[in-house]
């Protein structure tokens, strides 16, 4: 038995209420389709999983990703699915298509994990990680780590190089 019944049928609810069905998840959203219910949910992870909703999540779901910067769907060989986003983007940071789009968990650990909204910058970090070989949730944890040890004080300009670490 849970804790907590009553708040776990809540949660279930309002992701129901918010999230993608299945098919839209896995042809036209993709898994980053999901965030914004699990936020809704209160399960997304958010500023180095201090919280589990993150107000900007409608800025960096599937559906705002679809909206603006999706130019294709792929999927990888022999799957019907269809997930894998290709992205575009000119302004403010040059997206190349070649290096896909993010999904789910690169979705929530360059975006919400780190405070960030802006879905062109998360495509950006994306594509970095994907030309450089880097996982992006060891990427996006790692960051948060270091913001975290940032505003607890624990790591100054003077450890950074000069650059302010805030989440966001």
């Amino acid at each position: 038995p849970v804790a907590d019944e009553a708040g776990v049928k809540r949660a279930m609810q309002a992701y129901r209420e918010k999230g993608p069905s299945i098919d839209e998840c896995k042809i036209y959203l993709g898994t980053i389709g999901g965030l914004e219910g699990l936020s809704a949910a209160g399960s997304l992870p958010t500023y180095n999983f201090r919280a589990g909703s993150f107000a900007g999540a409608g800025k960096i779901t599937g559906q705002t990703l679809a909206d603006t910067l999706l130019v294709d769907r792929e999927s990888c060989y022999a799957c019907r699915n269809n997930c894998k986003r290709i992205v575009k983007a000119d302004s403010p940071y040059e997206v190349d298509p070649t290096y896909g789009g993010p999904e789910y968990e690169t979705g929530s650990s360059l975006g919400s994990l780190l405070g960030i909204d802006d879905l062109t910058a998360l495509c950006k970090a994306n594509e970095i990680c994907n030309a450089y070989g880097m996982d992006t949730i060891a990427a996006g944890a790692t960051m948060a780590w270091a913001m975290e040890c940032f505003d607890r004080g624990l790591m100054t300009p003077a450890d950074t190089g000069g650059l302010d670490i805030r989440f966001g």
